[in-house]
């Protein structure tokens, strides 16, 4: 067990060394551990995992739920949930650290905002056909679609006018089809880098918890509010930095100026961005967790 202590305070309430206490860890895990973030000595994921483990100890898996599986930020795999002798029903991503070592270690991973299910392969072809319709013109127009939660999308939209996409005809053609919606997603045109300046575009518009639907969080917060909603948004856009790395052998100057472009998803909720990655790392991702489990279900199947 670890030892955790906030070492610049010797009095400081933040004082944990579990293992020579020999208490209960969640008398140990403090409400307030986000004040923690970023201070030396102390492992803030190990510690959120601890307090999502307290406040979900009392909740064991039912044999009726369903299995599912999980796979953190990176494709790799975490655990299954559920019960064991029924087969795969769903597979899920964890986005955090903290979140995949929290369910790990028994809490239910519908708890968390951070978890989205494994995209089905119409999802992340249709994904790619927006971003690929936003790149295609030199004046970029916004494009969307709505996830249904069987895997299903609805025809990409947009709107010539301004440049920003409306998402209600997908969501009313998923409507006419019987189709209970999990999510939307749309993309934002490519940033830009003007010397030293730089914008990115991946990140939602407006600000969280705002109550303007004509803002990426606002618009959100109205669909969770008809519950037309059951897992983060997306948004697909261009992360932009200007940076300078020195040559070899070099010892004065700021070094070589790199100009970075990258296409990023963002995925979002009314509250708050709950994670992000590279387009191509989530693509990556994605294709390990579907290699991975037809490899574990090929092995479950040949040991029975």
């Amino acid at each position: 067990m670890k030892s955790f202590e906030n070492k610049d305070n010797a009095s400081s309430p933040y004082k944990w060394d579990l293992e020579q206490q020999g208490a209960s860890k969640a008398e140990y895990i403090s409400p307030d551990i986000e004040t923690l973030q970023g201070q030396p000595n102390i492992d803030f994921d190990e510690l959120l995992a601890l307090r999502n483990e307290k406040d979900t100890q009392a909740t064991p898996n039912q044999e009726n739920e369903e299995t599912v599986e999980v796979y953190n930020q990176f494709g790799n795999y975490v655990t299954t949930t559920g019960n064991p002798d029924k087969a795969i029903e769903k597979r899920v991503i964890a986005l955090s650290k903290s979140t995949a070592k929290a369910i790990k270690k028994g809490a239910s991973w519908k708890d968390f905002a951070d978890v989205i299910t494994l995209p089905s392969e119409e999802v992340m072809n249709t994904a790619q056909e927006a971003i690929d319709r936003t790149q295609s013109t030199s004046v970029q127009i916004e494009q969307g679609f709505v996830v249904g939660i069987d895997g299903t999308t609805s025809e990409i939209v947009s709107d010539g006018e301004n440049g920003k996409v409306k998402m209600g005809p997908a969501y009313e053609e998923m409507e006419k089809r019987g189709v209970k919606t999990a999510f939307d997603v749309h993309t934002h045109p490519e940033g830009e880098i003007s010397g030293e300046s730089f914008k990115s575009t991946h990140y939602p518009s407006g600000e969280p918890e705002s109550i303007y639907i004509d803002k990426d969080f606002g618009y959100r917060g109205l669909k969770e509010r008809q519950k037309a909603v059951t897992e983060p948004s997306w948004v697909l856009g261009e992360r932009n930095e200007v940076k300078y790395e020195k040559r070899e052998n070099q010892v004065a100057g700021p070094g070589e100026r790199i100009e970075i472009r990258e296409r990023y998803i963002s995925f979002y909720t009314s509250k708050g961005i709950v994670g992000e990655m590279t387009w191509e790392d989530f693509k990556a991702v994605v294709d390990r967790v579907n290699k991975k489990s037809t490899k574990m279900s090929k092995k479950s199947k040949s040991a029975k």
